[in-house]
């Protein structure tokens, strides 16, 4: 769920690692982006598992703590592991850190056999490997869009680590949530192609009970994307809040001559003015930006059209194959684009 490496566990200390709530939380003293460490966070609600009835976090952390304590009989009571892995064994289960061969063959076997009623032939689980735990979230999050920096800190990636302070997991959090919101709906991402133009493999079926307010409410992410009562954070959202639609407007937007050319028949159908620049909002991630129209007619993954002409995100997101709409005012739930550029611009689309 945190999309760790399998390395990455080999190098958290146990006692790094909290359970406040339903949100767990650690850090890993190196990884293969940070050589300092960086911070991980686990949203407690599985794809079965609801704050009601429990979730398997609170039963590894039992089974953690006495493999510690058991170890401990050997090692001394001042001893301490290094590792989250181990390779356990009856008599000292921290005797040493999990080998990725070992890992490799247990993610493997598991694949094939226990609570699972779909199982996945020993071919098919020759496709696994320790990555596939780490990019499964990553492939979801794509296939719905999701904030780019969210998933680069989702995935550890070397472009967040800059942004990272010991607390700055909620990012990831928020997009583990998003996943979870869309599978409890009934949503299922398509699996990742395999490595050599493979054939994907088999994806079991399984049920999600869907996931609701009081879910949220105890991991203490309640706001929703499709949440009314979300507040403004920034000077630009706030503005956004209390400005009157027809002021949102830019100096060089097309003339009343321009409105009035339009037909008839499109009296019933309520479609918004296209200005030089204009509001937009992404309809998957609900993310607001700033637009201008250009003069080109060659389409980019940050360019879209509207009504035959062509409009470019002022910060460059890539919107290929997303539903974009022009909007006059700030919709219920939507946020601004966090970007220099886009803040800029919607700054001055408000003055």
């Amino acid at each position: 769920m945190a999309s760790l490496r399998f390395r990455d566990l080999l190098r958290t200390k146990p006692s790094s690692i909290s359970l406040q709530g339903h949100i767990l939380r650690g850090i890993s003293w190196r990884t293969k982006t940070s050589v300092s460490g960086q911070p991980w966070g686990v949203c407690c609600l599985g794809i079965s598992t609801r704050p009601s009835n429990g979730h398997w976090i609170s039963k590894f952390l039992q089974t953690l703590e006495d493999g510690i304590i058991q170890s401990q009989t050997y090692w001394g009571t001042d001893w301490e592991p290094d590792f989250l892995l181990p390779s356990w064994t009856d008599s000292i289960p921290f005797s040493t850190p999990c080998s990725y061969h070992h890992g490799l063959a247990l993610i493997r076997y598991l694949s094939q056999c226990l609570w699972l009623k779909t199982l996945l032939t020993p071919d098919q689980a020759l496709g696994l490997s320790t990555h596939s735990m780490k990019s499964t979230m990553l492939a979801a999050a794509g296939q719905l869009n999701l904030n780019i920096e969210q998933r680069a800190k989702q995935g550890h990636h070397k472009q967040s680590v800059q942004l990272y302070s010991r607390d700055d997991v909620w990012p990831s959090l928020f997009l583990q949530r998003d996943i979870l919101i869309e599978i409890g709906s009934g949503w299922r991402p398509l699996t990742s192609q395999a490595r050599g133009a493979k054939q994907p493999l088999p994806e079991p079926s399984f049920t999600s009970p869907p996931i609701t307010e009081e879910d949220l409410q105890c991991l203490q992410m309640s706001n929703r994307s499709k949440n009314p009562d979300i507040k403004p954070l920034t000077v630009v959202e706030t503005k956004l809040a209390t400005t009157e639609p027809s002021n949102i407007t830019d100096d060089n937007s097309s003339s009343s001559s321009d409105s009035d050319s339009c037909s008839s028949s499109d009296e019933d159908v309520h479609v918004p003015q296209v200005h030089t620049s204009i509001l937009v909002i992404n309809k998957k991630s609900h993310i607001i930006h700033a637009a201008s129209q250009i003069s080109s007619n060659s389409m980019t993954r940050s360019r879209f059209r509207i009504r035959d002409k062509c409009f470019e995100v002022t910060c460059g997101s890539s919107i290929t194959g997303v539903p974009v709409d022009n909007i006059d005012s700030i919709p219920s739930g939507a946020r601004v684009c966090q970007r220099k550029a886009c803040l800029a611009a919607l700054d001055h689309l408000l003055t």
